[in-house]
């Protein structure tokens, strides 16, 4: 689940670098590249030279996959909005934010 996240940003950002990526999580690029050599070993993405760096694009097993996480997702959303008043889901979602917003 934890390569879940790198592999919905690479869907939306099809060529983004390691280096990119290691940005947008705030990680080092070692455990960028230890994830994407996983995503890579399942068939999800496939990294591509360009020059000094290495592009990644997702693969058609790898889009199959993310559309199936982003529909877990949408559902789980429903499921909480469905328990939560649409003022309380306002502001659930504005302390997940700031939680978030903390911890990077």
């Amino acid at each position: 689940f934890g390569l879940h996240p790198l592999l919905v940003t690479i869907y939306f950002n099809e060529g983004i670098s390691q280096e990119e990526l290691a940005n947008v999580f705030h990680l080092n690029e070692s455990t960028v590249t230890r994830n994407l050599k996983k995503l890579e070993d399942k068939g999800f993405i496939e990294r591509i030279p360009d020059k000094r760096r290495k592009r990644i694009k997702v693969t058609e097993k790898g889009k199959k996959a993310t559309l199936n996480i982003m529909d877990y997702d949408e559902k789980w959303d429903e499921q909480i909005k469905s328990l939560l008043s649409d003022d309380e889901y306002d502001i659930f979602l504005s302390i997940l934010k700031k939680i978030c917003a903390g911890l990077i």
